[in-house]
């Protein structure tokens, strides 16, 4: 199942440069799933089987009350998929060497992709056929921490290194200012520890070196970076605007005034009967808004309350880099939306699973 697994997410992950590739992805999650559970002689572990009764009793309230319009009906198949597909994932046993590598195949297609569109003269903004450049970032972001979920191995390792490098090129070379930022702050995460205890080890010689071959590095590599981002504008605008994004804060605005009927708290809102949000094409530009637009408060908290539990575990239980990335791809979903309720939930999922079956199950 594991070799599925990786196909599937792989298909998930690209499927912003081919949109139908999603459908693919999720069915062979789904199909991953039914394999497991039939070789199980359909034996499903109880505490994922309640986890799977609490998500989609959060969800049913809303599911009929917007039954008329099917305004969530699309995310309801989805998240029912994305949980089959999270119990295939968290039941993936871990492997050696060889299987560690096939699990870095959803970033490296994902990034390879990016570099034959780059290398065609393609620009950032016509790299997806559906959605902006900003979702370049949030595509590796997720591609990324699928590593973990294949491997189920949440450690830092010195290649971990070399991939949040080219995730921030690619982050430049989108020019979002959120996915540069947070892209930074990946591979600053990532380096230190590694660079760190490896100078321990050195002579005092080569240290020094070693120090003033990298800062060289570092500033070519800074100057290099701005240069590119001054002559395609990024610099300017952050310059006027700053991290003030006036399109997401009217979006937000308008979203809470909708929210003073107690319906629309308690079962979301459909955005799509309010002509403020048609200025942006009834986009949220923000995953959490997402949650509550189509599943209400109940689902809303919910799924906030699986996030921060999977978050502190992992925490206490050691591996704070990997709370750390989740963190960053949570700062990332206030600024977009298909991290909730679209094309990422299984990271969500599968770890908060991996959890519930039992804590051994990571190293």
């Amino acid at each position: 199942m594991y070799y599925i697994n990786v196909i599937s997410i792989t298909l998930i992950c690209s499927s912003f440069y081919y949109p139908p590739l999603f459908f693919l992805g999720l069915g062979l999650g789904v199909f991953s799933f039914f394999s497991v559970v039939s070789f199980s002689k359909f034996y499903l572990d109880k505490k994922c089987v309640i986890f799977f009764i609490i998500v989609l009793g959060s969800m049913i309230p809303s599911f009929l009350y917007f039954h008329d319009s099917l305004y969530n009906f699309k995310k309801f198949a989805l998240i029912i998929s994305m949980l089959f597909t999270s119990y295939s994932l968290a039941l993936t046993k871990r492997g050696d060497s060889d299987f560690l590598t096939f699990s870095w195949f959803p970033l490296t297609v994902s990034l390879a992709i990016l570099a034959i569109k780059a290398s065609l003269g393609i620009s950032a903004e016509n790299v997806f056929p559906e959605n902006s450049s900003n979702y370049i970032s949030i595509t590796l972001f997720g591609a990324y921490l699928s590593y973990f979920i294949l491997t189920k191995d949440f450690r830092l390792s010195k290649i971990h290194s070399v991939f949040t490098f080219l995730i921030l090129v690619s982050a430049i070379y989108a020019e979002g200012r959120a996915g540069v930022l947070l892209s930074s702050l990946l591979f600053s995460i990532t380096t230190t520890p590694i660079l760190i205890p490896s100078f321990r080890n050195l002579s005092p010689g080569l240290r020094k070196t070693i120090k003033a071959s990298l800062f060289v590095v570092l500033i070519a590599s800074i100057i290099l970076g701005f240069i590119y981002l001054y002559y395609n504008g990024f610099l300017s605008k952050l310059v006027q605007r700053g991290l003030y994004n006036g399109p997401r804060l009217y979006i937000i605005y308008n979203y809470i005034l909708q929210l003073a009927e107690l319906n629309s708290i308690i079962f979301g809102l459909n955005v799509n009967e309010f002509s403020a949000f048609g200025l942006y094409g009834f986009n949220l530009h923000n995953s959490y808004l997402d949650v509550h637009s189509y599943f209400g408060i109940t689902f809303f908290f919910l799924y906030l309350a699986i996030i921060s539990y999977s978050f502190f575990v992992f925490w206490k239980e050691g591996y704070r880099y990997f709370s750390l990335v989740l963190l960053i791809l949570l700062l990332r979903a206030t600024t977009d939306t298909q991290i909730f309720v679209g094309r990422f939930d299984y990271i969500f999922f599968t770890t908060f699973m991996l959890l519930v079956i039992s804590r051994r199950i990571i190293r």
